[in-house]
């Protein structure tokens, strides 16, 4: 048997391969570059973990997904393929053995993130490895004009000259002409055989509508399919308020998002990827790597920041090939919502520099020192210190971390949280018998109060103990101890936040920022937003007409999405209120002006339809009453009218004859 099929039945238990994945898998093995365009579910990480079992060496995948990492590194192990994954968090002690696995061990594959191979000691150690294939996936993240463009991905092509031997491959989803052609630049493929294949399944259906009423719809929408269900949000919160909602209303459901802890995320994915939950309710955060081919539907609560997104998103469903459906409700808010998001993520050069400056001020920093030096950092103090609003904040000091003047570590992300177990009553009877604990849970309840009851709360420590007047490290450990009590859950920081400035000190003015760069991202990403509101809020072009075009690729008219059923509906209906009009008028014209008598003609069925087009055409003044119960044309009415006779059938309007007669 062909080495290639015999790895693919040994390991994965397949007999055969999905579209183009074995051309990918052969030319990969043939030490070509390679730049594919594969969908969400169309098989991507088999096409490059397949030849890493049929070459020699290590084939090293560059990821920005941590979770992804994982997922892949555990599914390999339990196919028997032994790889390494280093990301953010480990130990210098952990990463220096799994480099030493890659070197000395069986290890096929080695996933990293970009950040890593800017590393000296990355780079010393990747040129003692024999890396002879380099996977960059997510490759759209190099473009500026991708949706989700990291500058780290632009160090990928200096590190190749690590690795000369070896050869590249680009894994994305979807992509603009302009991202395609940007990604093959910035990655310097060598004369790169490309492979791409349309995101456009016919089962997948597009749905869209503007309503107030989403819960209602939500849950007629689930009453009426069946199957898993994935719902995405745009904030942790209304994961957990709508799975809440769902369960009120008798659904089985669990949320998920990058708040939760590894194991909770664990717990909850495995119990909606075995069925024992039909719903999901997630953030962008869910969907990385799931292999789950029986979605049904998947539904968008809230507006998509980009078409890329939406469509990768969407792709989950129906990738067992049974029809399935992708349904967006939204309304005039969520387009407000889009724009305000789009606005507050993307700060203008002016607002850079103004965080930057209440930044050095806050750590009394003089101009031209402290290149390389790390302070602990506190956001809810620096936000307290220099007035700046959270967003403000936040988003600031990401396009200062973008741009390379800081480097913040991973516990500015994740902040301490809290959630009460206890009901109030429960709380109030614990603290009459605890009083140790009482000014502790007092202080806690002062400063958050109800959000304490939903998980979950962010906490500052250092606030509390100064409101409690405690030392910080009484009040951790009131709250471990309240932790193993029950009385909340208690999840503290990794470690403390810390911000490292990574050049001298400038003044605010004179920062080197690249202002055509950021303005022209910041651009993109107005004009992304704008394509998702073009796309919701269209009404006359076909959904998946829209989303090819804008990818570049051929249009086609699928005839099921909600704008194509629409059409098809107005022009039936069209025709029924024609024939209606000209039935009313033949019969009056042929004497019978009699309302009732014109009525019981028609079929049973056809009453109703007929008297709405006869009061909208004595709105129009186009008949009147000339007695009570009796019709005629109005003078001015100039409409021309075939012949035509009815009967009582069950098909309604019977036409006889298509002689016009004219006024």
């Amino acid at each position: 048997m062909d080495k290639v099929y015999d790895l693919l039945s040994k390991h994965w238990g397949y007999h055969a391969f999905r579209p183009l994945q074995e051309a990918i898998i052969r030319t990969i093995i043939a030490g070509r570059d390679v730049l594919v365009f594969l969908p969400t579910g169309s098989g991507k990480s088999l096409c490059f973990q397949l030849p890493a079992l049929c070459k020699e060496g290590l084939t090293l995948v560059v990821t920005p997904l941590i979770a992804l990492m994982k997922d892949q590194v555990t599914q390999l192990a339990q196919r028997g393929v032994h790889a390494e994954a280093i990301f953010s968090g480990m130990s210098s002690v952990e990463i220096e053995r799994r480099l030493d696995n890659c070197l000395y061990g069986n290890v096929k594959l080695l996933y990293v993130s970009p950040e890593r191979l800017q590393t000296d000691l990355f780079k010393l150690r990747a040129t003692t490895m024999s890396i002879t294939t380099l996977v960059v996936d997510e490759a759209h993240c190099i473009s500026q004009w991708g949706y989700d463009f990291r500058p780290s991905y632009l160090a990928i092509a200096h590190f190749k000259q690590t690795i000369p031997k070896a050869n590249t491959v680009a894994f994305t989803a979807t992509a603009t002409k302009r991202v395609k052609q940007d990604i093959q630049n910035r990655l310097q493929l060598n004369k790169p055989l490309l492979f791409a294949q349309t995101f456009h399944r016919p089962n997948l259906i597009y749905w869209v509508r503007k309503t107030d009423h989403k819960d209602a719809q939500l849950l007629k929408a689930l009453k009426q399919t069946a199957g898993p269900v994935i719902i995405y949000v745009n904030t942790r919160k209304k994961t957990e308020t709508i799975a809440n909602f769902l369960q009120k209303n008798g659904m089985t459901s669990v949320f998920y998002h990058a708040g939760l802890t590894t194991a909770d995320r664990a717990i909850k994915q495995n119990l909606w990827t075995q069925n024992k939950v039909r719903i999901m309710v997630a953030t962008a955060a869910f969907g990385m790597g799931i292999d789950k081919a029986d979605v049904s539907l998947v539904v968008h609560l809230d507006l998509p920041a980009s078409l890329e997104a939406y469509c990768q998103e969407a792709g989950r469903a129906g990738r067992n090939n049974v029809t399935a459906y992708a349904i967006l409700w939204y309304d005039l808010q969520d387009i407000i919502l889009l724009k305000q998001k789009c606005k507050e993520s993307y700060p203008t050069i002016d607002q850079i520099r103004k965080v930057y400056q209440h930044l050095v001020n806050y750590y009394k920093i003089a101009v031209g020192s402290h290149a390389f030096v790390t302070y602990d950092f506190d956001l809810a103090d620096f936000k307290q210190t220099t007035g700046l609003y959270t967003k403000e904040a936040y988003y600031g000091l990401k396009a200062l971390e973008l741009e390379g003047f800081i480097q913040l570590n991973e516990a500015y992300y994740q902040p301490s949280r809290v959630y009460f177990l206890l009901s109030r009553e429960d709380l109030y009877a614990f603290q009459v018998h605890h009083p140790a604990y009482d000014w502790c849970i007092k202080g806690l309840l002062r400063l958050y109060g109800g959000t304490l009851f939903t998980p979950y709360c962010t906490i500052v420590e250092k606030k509390i103990a100064q409101f409690t007047q405690l030392a910080e490290s009484k009040v951790q450990e009131q709250l471990h101890a309240l932790h193993r009590l029950k009385v909340l859950e208690y999840f503290p920081q990794k470690a403390t936040p810390q911000i490292t400035f990574l050049t001298p000190r400038y003044l605010a003015t004179d920062l080197p920022l690249p202002i055509h760069k950021i303005e022209q991202r910041n651009k993109t990403a107005y004009q992304q937003i704008e394509s998702v509101i073009e796309y919701v809020t269209n009404d006359r072009r076909c959904r998946l007409a829209v989303l090819l075009d804008y990818f570049d690729e051929n249009e086609l008219v699928c005839n099921q999405c909600d704008i194509c059923k629409s059409k098809v509906t107005r022009t039936i209906k069209d025709e029924l209120i024609t024939e209606g009009r000209n039935y009313v008028m033949h019969a009056i014209r042929q004497g019978k002006q009699d309302l009732k008598k014109i009525i019981e003609a028609v079929a049973p069925e056809k009453e109703k339809e007929l008297l709405d087009v006869i009061r909208a055409m004595l709105d129009r003044k186009e008949i009147y009453y000339q007695y009570p119960g009796q019709l005629q044309i109005s003078e001015s009415s100039d409409i021309s009218v075939p012949a035509v006779a009815v009967q009582r059938s069950g098909k309604g309007y019977v036409e006889k004859a298509k002689t016009p007669l004219v006024k």
